[in-house]
């Protein structure tokens, strides 16, 4: 009887760790589609972001056009930081940058700000994570005055 039981709980066992491992399978799966769509997403903005700058698009054209001389950059991971770079040597000013880890950013400005810290004036913040900007336009209406403006958007206009 006792080795019924063995074999019974092994067996419960053994189930059990092919349950969890199939679910954290599903898991991977459903984070490598993310991560998938996300880069995806990456390419098609900077394919259009490309194509802008070999018509001669700029985005400091589009940034002047709309009024907005000096700006801040809200993000700073690998797209903001392309921004910042892109509008280096234009009369479109990058005064600070603003990202929720100020002490680990890997920001090309040397202004760095927090979204809960006063924010110096500006003619507008430029919100570069996409997948954030809906929550991020709610966070920023409430604390400042400044126009804010998605990277996609200015990309998208070129």
């Amino acid at each position: 009887m006792k080795g019924k039981g063995v074999f019974f709980s092994a067996l419960l066992g053994a189930a059990l760790g092919a349950a969890i491992q199939r679910e954290k399978g599903r898991r991977q799966q459903a984070a490598w589609k993310e991560n998938g769509d996300k880069y995806f997403y990456y390419f098609q903005l900077l394919n259009r972001w490309m194509i802008g700058r070999q018509e001669g698009k700029r985005a400091a054209d589009f940034l002047r056009e709309e009024g907005m001389e000096k700006i801040a950059i809200y993000g700073m991971g690998d797209l903001a930081n392309r921004l910042a770079e892109e509008l280096q040597g234009s009369d479109v000013h990058v005064l600070y940058c603003i990202d929720r880890d100020v002490c680990c950013t890997n920001s090309r400005i040397a202004e760095v700000y927090s979204p809960e810290d006063a924010l110096p004036e500006v003619d507008g913040i430029v919100i570069t994570p996409f997948r954030s900007l809906a929550g991020i336009k709610r966070l920023l209406q409430e604390r400042c005055p400044y126009r804010l403006l998605s990277l996609e958007d200015i990309i998208y206009s070129l």
